[in-house]
């Protein structure tokens, strides 16, 4: 994977240097972002600069990991909870539907017009919660906390998982229910699986596009039948780092049938 990447950085070089490829003022990827860096460096006679196409091939292998890793375990907490609500499912269905006709798949252009499926992936992603705490981040400076002080150079995080499982905000926050997302539009809002601000995922906007499209397409095609027994919406490591889905079989059965 490393030597893939690296070929595609060097691609990337290349269109560079022919002038097939312009790199704007603040590029147009993380790529660009990344070569324009380790040009600066170069210009300024950085000393043992981490900006090198080796290091860029680390980076992005890493980010392709953590995405595919990271979104696949969402999707698995997704059909779990489908699975258990059938009645989800249903109306997914009728609102896709509509939206398509039953005679295309569904595409992010028709993100406007689906809010139940707005409303699902936020449920799946609040009740998947799969990382129960942030990064870890050090502390450059002093500063204060919520009326604690804390001194520079320690260790801080925030622990998503009781954001999401906040009764407070979240009535029955046990329970998957698609729909308090419809009766509070500004739910959404507290609502960060990707974390916020600067240091927010960097693969925000693709993970969100693959988690409406491929939940979406499968309600579209698919009727979902557990293989066995329905799996119990709750994780196996409730104390890990990753909150991990329970295990399950489940069988795909192409709706036309």
């Amino acid at each position: 994977m490393i030597r893939a990447l690296s070929e595609y950085e060097l691609y990337r070089v290349d269109a560079i240097a022919s002038g097939k490829h312009i790199i704007s003022e603040e590029g147009e990827d993380f790529v660009d972002a990344f070569l324009i860096k380790m040009e600066k460096d170069k210009k300024d006679v950085v000393k043992d600069s981490t900006f090198t196409l080796e290091t860029l091939a680390i980076d992005l292998y890493d980010l392709w990991l953590a995405g595919q890793e990271t979104t696949s375990t969402t999707l698995t907490w997704a059909c779990a909870c489908l699975l258990n609500h059938p009645e989800v499912v249903a109306e997914l269905r009728s609102e896709l539907v509509g939206i398509t006709g039953g005679t295309r798949g569904l595409s992010l252009t028709d993100k406007p017009n689906t809010p139940y499926l707005n409303a699902t992936v936020n449920e799946i992603q609040r009740i998947a919660s799969i990382l129960n705490t942030n990064l870890f981040r050090e502390l450059e400076e002093d500063t204060v906390i919520d009326g604690q002080p804390v001194s520079a150079g320690a260790v801080v995080t925030t622990q998503m998982s009781l954001l999401h499982t906040n009764e407070a905000v979240f009535k029955n926050h046990t329970v998957f229910d698609p729909s308090r997302f419809m009766e509070n539009n500004n739910l959404e809002k507290t609502l960060i699986p990707f974390g916020i601000g600067k240091r927010a995922c960097l693969g925000e906007s693709l993970a969100r596009a693959e988690l409406y499209l491929i939940t979406g397409n499968l309600v579209l095609d698919y009727n979902f039948e557990p293989v066995g027994t329905k799996p119990e919406i709750k994780t196996l490591s409730p104390f890990g780092l990753m909150k991990r889905p329970p295990n399950y079989n489940i069988r795909f059965v192409p709706v036309n049938n």
